[in-house]
């Protein structure tokens, strides 16, 4: 069902869905990128003593630091929020979105510990947040995308519902 409900998506319904995803995303880590441009050119302009340091390793530094997971579980709280709204079509996948948030949120809560980190660790650490960031994305697109899918026409469903019963009608009538 859940195929079939998206079969029935318009190309309207994904470039809309894409042009909310990639607005929000962008809006939602502009903070990330722009605390990362201000210690950079804050260091570039002689505040900073400390040796110069290239833009890419203060944006990783942020990601080692856990906050792309803090992005990473507002994404997750949207998931939910969007998830739990009544759909005009029936979101079989609820369940399965429901279930990745939880994890999504416990994998988070795990990247943010306050437990120092080890200079063996901030690899995965960054890797992680950006892959659990991702699938955030990922399921808010598909929950967005699910909810902008008209439901079915009463005409259509009356169509599927008489083929069904005709054909359960001529397997009865053959076993007969």
């Amino acid at each position: 069902m859940f195929f079939q409900t998206l079969k029935r998506a318009t190309t309207q319904d994904w470039s809309d869905t894409a042009y909310e995803v990639l607005l929000v995303t962008g809006l939602s880590i502009l903070p990330l990128i722009g605390v990362a441009a201000w210690s950079y050119f804050h260091q570039k302009f002689g505040f900073n003593a400390a040796g110069h340091l290239d833009f890419s390793r203060f944006l990783s530094d942020n990601v080692v630091k856990g906050q792309l997971a803090f992005y990473a579980i507002s994404n997750w709280a949207a998931v939910v929020w969007l998830a739990s709204q009544e759909f005009r079509n029936a979101m079989a996948a609820r369940a399965l979105i429901l279930a990745l948030c939880a994890s999504g949120y416990f994998y988070c809560g795990m990247l943010i510990s306050p437990e120092p980190f080890t200079a063996g660790t901030e690899g995965y650490i960054a890797w992680s947040s950006i892959v659990v960031y991702a699938l955030s994305i990922s399921a808010y697109f598909i929950v967005a995308l699910f909810e902008k899918i008209p439901p079915p026409s009463a005409e259509d469903t009356n169509k599927a519902g008489a083929a069904s019963l005709t054909a359960k009608l001529r397997e009865r009538r053959s076993h007969e």
